[in-house]
């Protein structure tokens, strides 16, 4: 050993000996601080403090935190988002999702539950809490994750804490849809002092408030200060994106466009990205032709590219947009209709695509079959969390009961027509009709047909774009792709191996190899005679006619051809007159149509059952259109004709039925202890019951059921039938408009 390494030596002893005794001591010290209790009397120290702190980030609340950062992050990835509508503020995400999750946010309660056993000193208290509330959100806890942010809003002494407490109490409000309770909660927000980061949180929650609320101009304002105080990313890019959406909804392009550009500036995803220039091009200052024609080119040029493939369905719907915004209703149209032949993979976009087109022919072209087609291909896709969704499924029942009265009106029409043309013309006119129909069918079909060869092309289009990029992003920048590395090659490998050895087998021989043998399997290789030529003119022809054929046999089978058939086919239409005038007048809202049915309906039927209410609609559709000498003389043939009727009444007293209903319970209740009366014999009794209740409200809902019920009792005390059959009959004229319609006719049978 020399001298120098035995200094060393002797030097390291030395300092072990010196400072041993002081560093065993601060050991001991540190034991006793991290042992030491309050309760014990060994109260705190700052080195205890520092430990606790250490071990409760790093051992409990840091773990737990990345957990929980981790399973945000992935909620995020996996969202789909619906960029026909305002985005949601936080990323809506179904609580079934958050199953997968259990495991792993129970174990950050645990991680989380040791502060408060093991470190109740530590700073990292209230924070540790405020994961446990958040672990207990995504575990669908959601009433323990309340009175866990409850309990840190009120004991946490850390102000950051307790402003994050009401944030996510906000959030977890909002999600079980108590938004009083949220309100409270921004409301007392509202006035606390908060850093950067609790106060851009604070305004996205307030804006998802808003959002759920419907009120965009609010939401505006909060998403509008958040963005100011957001770092530059995906995250400020998508806000930017959602702000656009809302200034383009209340109709403030400029401030729309914006925003939309802003998306740009702020790193966003492609798709993102894509969503934000599309909507920039509808929000674009049009203030020429040149400005028209730029952003035709610039749709063109997003169709051009290959990245855009997948969106193509979206690019043609936002021109049909374009084109309903600039008064171009066919061009919309046909853009519209490019857009569901193009979609292949996207069932919403799809279903905005038919909803435009079923607006269009609803309100603008009044053309109530095609938008009642439209319509129901709307409901198959639809999302159920589109704030209008029960007004698009209203609108779709009401055009659902109009075609199907519509159809039943046309369809015994048309047959009442038939059955009044002889033969052979009557056969001639229906085989000709129907094969005109039937080619148009036949069209439809070969359209679809070239429709669906549009769309698998389009598939196998999108899918080489996805195997290209997977090619690329597994090869890199540089040097060639292997060919085991682009599945496209190998697709394309098995197609001509399949062709090559599967399609043509060979037959087992000797020394294959060899050139005499390979002419030798040629030779014994059968040849397939080719398949005769299809013609598909013939084939097109046959099938229509096979069709016709079919059609004009069931056409035959229905056609009203005795009188019991014809009585049928006139109560349907007259039926289907009366619906049709009340569905004009109360749902599609269309007063000149609706008079024409419910007029059509007198005409035709002038003994209708409906005259009393239709007499009285065709009063107010008259007044409503200004033609006043016809609303008076509806009026007076209610008045004079049908002078006990609910709607004759309606006319003298507008607030009738208002006034009555205030009674009806008491008169109900008499009516029923009458019924049961006469039920048992006790006729004398039913009988004065009737007349005391009739007698303190002589104006009631249920007067056609007093009135029978007498003379049903009448007819017990008495016996007189001829009277009973008087009193019938006038009891079907006074109220044509009853519920016992039927009822009473059957007895008027019955005693004739």
């Amino acid at each position: 050993m020399n001298s120098k390494t035995h200094y060393i030596l002797h030097l390291s002893s030395s300092f072990y000996r010196f400072f041993f005794p002081f560093s065993l001591a601060g050991f001991l010290a540190l034991l006793y601080a991290c042992t030491a209790t309050k309760e014990g009397g060994g109260g705190s120290s700052l080195i205890s403090k520092a430990y606790h702190d250490v071990n409760a980030k790093y051992n409990s609340y840091f773990l737990a935190r990345e957990a929980v950062k981790e399973v945000e992050k992935e909620l995020f990835d996996k969202r789909k988002e619906n960029y026909n509508r305002v985005l949601d503020v936080l990323v809506a995400t179904d609580t079934n999702t958050f199953k997968s999750y259990d495991t792993k946010m129970e174990d950050c309660i645990k991680k989380c539950a040791n502060i408060p056993n093991r470190h109740e000193e530590s700073k990292w208290l209230d924070p540790g809490y405020i994961l446990i509330g958040k672990a207990r959100f995504y575990r669908r806890e959601f009433e323990d994750a309340i009175n866990t942010f409850k309990y840190v809003n009120t004991k946490g002494t850390d102000p950051a804490s307790r402003n994050r407490a009401l944030i996510e109490l906000m959030r977890t409000y909002m999600q079980l849809e108590d938004m009083r309770s949220a309100r409270a909660a921004m409301l007392v927000l509202r006035k606390r002092p908060m850093e950067k980061e609790e106060q851009r949180d604070y305004l996205l929650m307030r804006a998802h408030y808003y959002r759920l609320e419907g009120n965009m101009i609010e939401m505006a304002k909060s998403l509008g200060s958040a963005v100011k105080i957001m770092s530059k990313g995906e995250d400020k890019a998508r806000a930017h994106f959602i702000l656009g959406q809302v200034y383009q909804q209340l109709g403030r392009d400029a401030l729309a466009f914006k925003n939309y550009k802003a998306v740009q500036k702020n790193n966003p995803s492609y798709e993102l990205s894509f969503y934000a220039n599309v909507s920039m091009a509808q929000v674009s200052k049009i203030s020429g032709e040149g400005d028209v024609k730029k952003v035709y080119r610039y749709y063109k040029k997003l169709l051009r590219d290959d990245k855009n493939v997948e969106y193509q369905d979206k690019i043609y719907y936002e021109l049909g947009l374009f084109e309903l915004k600039r008064g171009n209703t066919k061009k919309a149209i046909v853009e519209l209709n490019q857009s569901i032949i193009v979609s292949t993979d996207n069932p919403i976009q799809k279903a905005y695509s038919y909803l435009k087109l079923g607006e269009i022919h609803y309100a603008e072209l009044q053309q109530y079959e095609l938008a009642k087609a439209y319509y129901d291909s709307v409901m198959t896709s639809l999302p159920k969390n589109v704030e209008n969704y029960k007004d698009i499924e209203r609108r779709r029942n009401t055009l659902t009961e109009f075609v199907e009265q519509l159809t039943i009106y046309r369809t015994e029409d048309s047959l009442q027509r038939l059955v009044k043309i002889p033969e052979p013309q009557r056969g001639d006119y229906i085989a000709s009709m129907l094969k005109l129909e039937e080619n148009k069918n036949q069209d439809a079909l070969d359209s679809l047909t070239q429709i669906q060869q549009t769309r698998d092309k389009l598939k196998r289009q999108k899918q080489t774009v996805a195997n290209n990029t997977i090619a690329q992003s597994t090869a890199g920048q540089d040097g060639p792709v292997w060919y085991f590395y682009n599945p496209r090659a190998i697709e394309l490998g098995r197609e001509a191996f399949d062709n090559r050895w599967r399609k043509t087998p060979r037959p087992l021989v000797d020394n294959w190899r060899r050139s005499e043998a390979i002419r030798g399997i040629i030779d014994t290789v059968d040849v397939r005679p080719s398949e005769p030529t299809v013609d598909v003119s013939k084939m097109r022809e046959d099938a229509i006619l096979k069709r016709v054929e079919a059609r004009k046999k069931a056409i035959y089978d229905a056609l009203p051809d005795n009188e019991e058939k014809i009585t049928a086919s006139n109560k349907k239409i007259e039926n289907s007159a009366f619906e049709l005038g009340k569905i004009y007048k109360f749902k599609l809202e269309e007063p000149k149509n609706a008079v024409k049915y419910l007029e059509t309906l007198l005409d035709r039927f002038p003994k209708t059952q409906y005259e009393p209410e239709a007499r009285y609609y065709l009063y107010q559709l008259h007044e409503e259109l200004g033609n006043l000498p016809a609303s008076d003389k509806n009026k007076n043939i209610l008045l004079q004709e049908f002078p006990k009727s609910s709607f004759a009444r309606r006319i003298v007293n507008p607030n009738w039925y208002k006034e009555i209903q205030e009674n009806e319970a008491e008169v109900k209740a008499v009516y029923k202890q009458a019924y049961e009366s006469y039920e048992i014999g006790e006729y004398e009794k039913a009988m004065s019951q009737l007349v005391e209740i009739r007698q303190k409200f002589p104006e009631n809902t249920i007067e056609d059921r007093l009135i029978l019920l007498e003379h049903l009792i009448q007819l017990k005390l008495d016996g007189d039938k001829a009277a009973f059959k008087n009193k019938l009959n006038d009891f079907i004229k006074n109220y044509p408009d009853s519920e016992l319609l039927d009822f009473a006719q059957a007895l008027l049978d019955k005693v004739q």
